[in-house]
C-alpha cells in the first residue's frame, strides 16, 4: 500500500520535492501503478555559425547541435488514480511548504480553524 507523498494543492494534483522521488521513475509514487506519463521538455544545446553578419551557407551546417538533449521532468500523470505530480526543487518544495505552515498557524492563532488534535500547543 503506496501512501501519498508531498502536499495537496487541489484536488488530484500534488507537488513534490525533487529529492522524494526516485532517480529513476518506473510506478506512480502514490499509488504505485505502472501505467503513467512524465511531462517535461527537452532542451538540446546548439550553435550557430555566422559569416559576415549571415549564416553560413547552407543552412544545414550553420547550426551544430550538441550530441545529447537534456530531460527536464516537471511532472507525473497517474492513470490509475489520478493524481498529477508537480515536481519541483527542494528548495522550493520546503520554502512553500514552511509557508503553508505558517499561514496554518496564523489561522489556529485567529480562530479562523480547529486545533489540530495531535498537537499540543505549550506556551
Amino acid at each position: 500500500m503506496h501512501i501519498p507523498i508531498g502536499r495537496e494543492v487541489s484536488p488530484g494534483h500534488r507537488i513534490v520535492g525533487a529529492s522524494m522521488l526516485p532517480d529513476v521513475i518506473n510506478e506512480c509514487p502514490h499509488c504505485g501503478c505502472k501505467d503513467f506519463s512524465l511531462v517535461g521538455d527537452f532542451n538540446r544545446p546548439f550553435e550557430q555559425v555566422f559569416e559576415a553578419g549571415l549564416p553560413k551557407e547552407p543552412k544545414e551546417q550553420s547550426i551544430i547541435l550538441a550530441p545529447q538533449a537534456i530531460q527536464n521532468i516537471e511532472g507525473i500523470v497517474c492513470h490509475q488514480c489520478g493524481i498529477h505530480t508537480i515536481i519541483e526543487e527542494d528548495i522550493v518544495f520546503e520554502r512553500e511548504n514552511l509557508i503553508f505552515d505558517l499561514h496554518t498557524q496564523i489561522a489556529i492563532l485567529q480562530g479562523k480553524v480547529g486545533i489540530p488534535p495531535e498537537k499540543d500547543w505549550v506556551n
